[in-house]
């Protein structure tokens, strides 16, 4: 297996994993559902290239070829709506227009029209081109779209006077950068330019620079992302160990031991999660709490300052009346008797 497959495998693994654990997390947040399928996208990228690695004739590559970039035409669109979505600007127009585009690709995907065929480079790969002209109004559109995710990253940075949350767009910033940048450069083989494609393994870093700033900046909670990337660590390990067995005895107890701690980490991930959600929601609780109490606390001060108030605008006329019952009672005005004494003196 040569460099591009390694990668790829790396690539798919991660993603796919990465995407299924946001998925299982929060089905109903949309903005984890952008990230899931932008990160399944990846993943395809990330298996099509591995198979595309060890392909021996180009018809086979071909065909993965065009399977591979099912994912690679999701990419740009997922996302550009999933960076809308996280940063609170997504439109139901600007994200129909980016799917009606996507679909149109994918529509002529398996044509000639798109990919028409494909050549041996670098002495190991069938790699797809010369591009078509449908092909390079893709790769046109996938440079917009990525230009975009940095434009609104960029000008939300700006936008923003919390210290935490400029730190955050940031990094998300520098992550998509490193990533686009090394994923762009996949494309330069397609376009008559022999580089070989040795920084895919910036794609890598994508989730793992998202992750640093997860543990620095608190995007997320702290306990669950730790216990996640400690297990995509151990899941990474034993996956690589398991493909590259070299004995049929060798390679059955590896699968079998990936198998059963795939398992226990998606069940340990998932209770983690479970607990901080039901810590998220004490705290909430806790929080509306305290805002009731302070309400109240509120309504006392304006019951005691109306109280203070009521009293002092009855005390006045309440004391002008008092004192002429006085002066009438001492006959300062005329003489007062009978009936008349008694109704003031009550």
């Amino acid at each position: 297996m040569n460099y591009f497959g390694i990668i790829g495998i790396i690539i798919g693994v991660t993603n796919l994993i990465i995407g299924f654990l946001v998925y299982v997390y929060d089905r109903k947040n949309v903005t984890k559902q952008w990230w899931a399928l932008f990160a399944a996208s990846v993943s395809i990228w990330g298996f099509g290239s591995y198979i595309i690695s060890i392909s021996d004739e180009p018809t086979s590559a071909l065909l993965w070829w065009r399977i591979v970039h099912i994912g690679i035409i999701m990419i740009p669109s997922s996302f550009l709506i999933f960076t809308t979505h996280f940063f609170n600007i997504q439109s139901i127009k600007k994200t129909s227009t980016l799917l009606i585009i996507s679909f149109f690709f994918l529509s002529l995907n398996f044509t000639d029209y798109f990919i028409k065929s494909v050549r041996k480079l670098f002495g190991e790969i069938y790699y797809d081109g010369p591009p078509t002209l449908l092909y390079s109004t893709f790769f046109v559109f996938f440079i917009f779209c990525m230009v975009m995710v940095v434009f609104i990253s960029v000008k939300s940075y700006f936008k923003t006077f919390d210290v935490l949350r400029k730190r955050q767009i940031l990094y998300f910033t520098i992550a998509t950068v490193i990533g686009s940048l090394g994923g762009s450069t996949s494309f330069l083989p397609v376009f008559g330019i022999n580089f070989y494609p040795y920084l895919n393994a910036s794609i890598i870093l994508f989730p793992f620079i998202i992750g640093y700033a997860i543990l620095r900046y608190g995007l997320f909670d702290l306990k669950a992302v730790i216990t996640e990337l400690l297990m995509f660590s151990i899941w990474i390990i034993l996956f690589l160990k398991s493909f590259f067995s070299t004995t049929p005895q060798d390679s059955i107890v590896s699968w079998s031991l990936f198998a059963i701690v795939l398992i226990i980490g998606i069940n340990l991930i998932i209770s983690v999660r479970k607990e901080v959600k039901t810590r998220e929601k004490i705290e909430s609780l806790a929080a509306d709490l305290e805002l009731a109490n302070s309400h109240l606390k509120e309504l006392d001060q304006q019951k005691s300052e109306f109280v203070s108030l009521a009293s002092h605008q009855l005390r006045g006329p309440l004391t002008a009346i008092k004192g002429y019952a006085s002066m009438l009672l001492d006959n300062d005005f005329g003489p007062v008797d009978g009936q008349v004494r008694d109704a003031v003196d009550k």
